[in-house]
């Protein structure tokens, strides 16, 4: 697993059983989709050396007969827009001089990011008055800076005026945001 903003490496090898030196091509198959929701995979080493870009395929591997290259590795980073969840990353193994292929799928999962902000929505004054017997109206915005949906519940404390959330429990999407109005009011005893 790996946490949002973080980058992991998971290892492969290629077991080459002919009594020959072989070639092969490796390839990430969906490195678009996953970028989607927020992962980038690249390879970031080829079994021999370190690769200094960022690639989806790595052209040649040359494997000696009988024997297996180990070391190839598949750096995963989960940028602090990644979605929570379970993932596949597809990788190809073809052979440089044929059509045989093997295909695999290495498991990550990005773990849970919860946060919350708030905010006055535009324009939005953070200083108001309200006359007695009324009561005065805020906008605020409450934002879901975490990687999955959440339910979130409003309440105010550490205030003598009556106040009150249009809607105090909504659930907000992961990266998105909702509206809200509270009301502050001032009654005579």
């Amino acid at each position: 697993s790996v946490d949002p903003e973080n980058i992991i490496e998971m290892k492969v090898q290629i077991e080459n059983v002919v009594e020959q030196p072989m070639s092969f091509e490796m390839k990430i198959l969906n490195d678009d989709e996953l970028q989607s929701s927020g992962i980038d995979v690249w390879w970031s080493h080829n079994g021999d050396t370190s690769l200094t870009s960022k690639s989806d395929t790595i052209p040649k591997v040359d494997v000696s007969d009988n024997s297996v290259k180990n070391g190839i590795t598949v750096s995963v980073e989960a940028t602090e827009n990644a979605v929570y969840g379970d993932y596949l990353i597809n990788l190809r193994c073809k052979d440089k001089d044929s059509d045989d292929l093997e295909e695999v799928s290495l498991s990550i999962t990005v773990n849970e990011k919860a946060a919350v902000s708030l905010e006055l929505t535009n324009g939005g004054e953070a200083i108001g008055s309200v006359d007695v017997d009324n009561k005065t109206t805020y906008e605020i915005q409450v934002n879901n800076d975490g990687n999955k949906p959440d339910t979130f519940t409003l309440t105010t404390s550490g205030n003598d005026w009556d106040s009150e959330f249009e809607n105090s429990q909504v659930t907000i999407d992961a990266f998105s945001n909702q509206n809200f109005c509270f009301s502050v009011s001032f009654s005579t005893p």
